[in-house]
């Protein structure tokens, strides 16, 4: 009778688990369009069946991740031409089952000692928590964040599994996962470290010879990315990030700290360990470490000075098994159940507004695009970026990037790769369409009072001049 009713608490998990994987599946496919933002960093290459090869993204600014993107690549095998948004989202799709299964993977290896009632309704909240804090980005096509999200679980499952059985295969996994996101966002390269280092200080008496090795080899993955990053990008940092802060680094720090409620959570259990370690009633295990390498990513985030909190999210997915993990060690059932019902509720409330967002944005963009395009017939389209208008410095990047994002996907949408818009810094009567920024406008307007709006893309408009 139990096995019968363990068999069914098992279905219907798994039941459940592939309804939301197919709603969401659907909605990351839905109405698949170019944006106009960082996708051109997509579409400029796989966007026309190119792949991307050695993508540094301004070494000035000491950016370095040379792998972001390139899971578009496979893409280039199967394609001719114009490879569409669709197929690029169809990879986050497949991205995106990975990393539920993987964490399911990993939730329920922590759980297995449970009944399995408790069992699988924990993990079905874990799914929920994950899908909530972390599912716009994989409906989103102008950030490869989401591939760190996919492999992260991975590399923990890979992690757990070895330091249990000794099995050289799943440290293999894991140090491919690491290895491949280390290149994905500059500041991945405190995870492998803080694990190795933290594991050989604190573990180091009762560690085998495996797994000194293993964290051996995190270290080495970790300080190889420095040392190229010190080799190839650190001559030529002018500045670090683009950032515009308008608070000092502290209180960034503070505020996204604050942002992130899942590092709550963090600090608590790191001042719970503390307390045991001096009271020695603990001894020191991989999700301790896991919440140590938590805080060190915040920390070199910060120090970078990031003040989105995107940025900060690999931080909370390292945090969650052991949240999951200490919970069930220091409370009962029925308050860890009710703690990841509470976590699971408060992230997913606001994927539906995401979804909608996510879907108005690419109707939206679509349809104003296709109705510039019906505009230029034989017209020239100019880029209006007078020389006298007063900007900030950080404006000035962004005012260009405007023209660069219409250009490139208009001119996918045209089938016309060299697509120009005439950058020009007057106006002297010329006829044709006339992109305009927002801190332009007025200027313009002074002098060409008789210009038509035609298209709002909200961060510029498109004026025609007759």
């Amino acid at each position: 009778m139990i096995m019968k009713t363990d068999s069914i608490i098992k279905i219907s998990f798994w039941g459940l688990v592939a309804v939301i994987l197919c709603i969401c599946s659907y909605f990351i496919l839905h109405n698949a369009a170019w944006l106009l933002g960082d996708d051109c960093q997509t579409l400029i290459y796989t966007g026309w069946d190119k792949p991307i090869f050695g993508f540094f993204v301004s070494p000035t600014l000491g950016r370095f991740f040379p792998l972001d993107y390139t899971i578009y690549n496979v893409l280039c095998l199967f394609y001719e031409g114009q490879i569409p948004p669709s197929a690029h989202y169809f990879i986050h799709v497949l991205c995106f089952f990975l990393y539920i299964i993987a964490f399911i993977a990993l939730s329920l290896y922590i759980l297995k000692d449970k009944k399995a009632i408790w069992k699988y309704s924990a993990a079905l909240m874990v799914v929920l928590l994950v899908v909530g804090r972390t599912y716009l980005n994989f409906m989103q096509c102008w950030t490869g964040i989401w591939t760190i999200f996919t492999f992260l679980p991975l590399f923990m499952y890979g992690t757990i599994k070895f330091l249990d059985t000794k099995k050289w295969g799943y440290a293999i996994l894991a140090l491919l996962s690491i290895n491949y996101i280390l290149y994905y966002y500059e500041t991945m390269f405190t995870i492998p470290i803080a694990l190795g280092v933290c594991a050989l200080v604190f573990s180091h008496k009762k560690s085998s010879i495996e797994e000194k090795v293993y964290n051996y080899l995190l270290i080495a993955s970790g300080l190889l990315f420095l040392l190229l990053y010190a080799i190839l990008v650190l001559p030529k940092v002018e500045t670090f990030y683009a950032h515009h802060l308008e608070v000092s680094p502290l209180v960034n720090a503070a505020k996204m700290f604050f942002a992130q409620k899942i590092m709550w959570l963090v600090v608590v259990l790191l001042v719970i360990r503390l307390i045991g370690f001096v009271k020695k009633t603990a001894e020191f295990n991989f999700y301790d470490n896991l919440l140590l390498a938590s805080c060190a990513y915040c920390c070199g985030s910060a120090f970078l000075g990031l003040n989105y909190t995107l940025y900060y999210t690999p931080a909370v997915i390292v945090a969650i098994p052991a949240i999951l993990y200490f919970s069930k060690e220091y409370l009962s059932e029925k308050w860890v159940l009710g703690l990841f019902i509470l976590l699971a509720l408060f992230y997913v409330r606001k994927v539906p507004t995401q979804i909608l967002d996510t879907q108005n944005e690419r109707i939206g963009t679509y349809a104003k695009v296709h109705q510039l395009i019906d505009e230029i017939g034989n017209q020239t389209v100019y880029f209006y970026e007078p020389s006298e208008t007063p900007l900030q410095e950080w404006e000035i990047p962004i005012r260009g990037w405007r023209k660069y994002c219409l250009e490139e996907v208009t001119g996918w949408y045209m089938k016309e790769p060299n697509f120009d818009i005439v950058r020009i810094n007057h106006f002297a009567n010329q006829i044709g369409l006339w992109q305009v920024v927002e801190a332009d406008q007025e200027n313009f307007l002074n002098v060409c009072p008789t210009a038509e709006e035609v298209v709002d893309f909200n961060d510029f408009k498109i004026f025609k001049v007759k």
